[in-house]
């Protein structure tokens, strides 16, 4: 959740560079992986603490995974959510 500029190629910045990083991060491949979902969300930190859990109507944040990735140069943390998944998650 940031600046997004458009290059005339795709999309750059350095929100677009973590979403990327995020959605490479081996816990999240292997928590989609082990539990044989369809479909995984990561978000960050930020969109967690700022959307999620102020609308806990929408979606419980109980239902969320923290997890710690390194992508690359980027080490961060985030948060999982496999819908229909059993709340406990295998770590990746």
């Amino acid at each position: 959740m940031g600046p997004v500029d458009h290059d005339g190629h795709g999309f750059i910045g350095t929100d677009v560079n973590f979403l990327f990083r995020m959605l490479d991060a081996r816990p999240l491949r292997a928590a989609l992986a082990g539990t044989g979902a369809d479909l995984a969300y990561i978000t960050s930190e930020y969109v967690y603490s700022n959307i999620v859990c102020r609308h806990p109507s929408m979606i419980s944040p109980d239902d969320f995974r923290p997890i710690k990735f390194q992508v690359k140069r980027t080490r961060a943390q985030a948060r999982i959510y496999l819908p229909g998944a059993p709340r406990l998650l295998p770590r990746g």
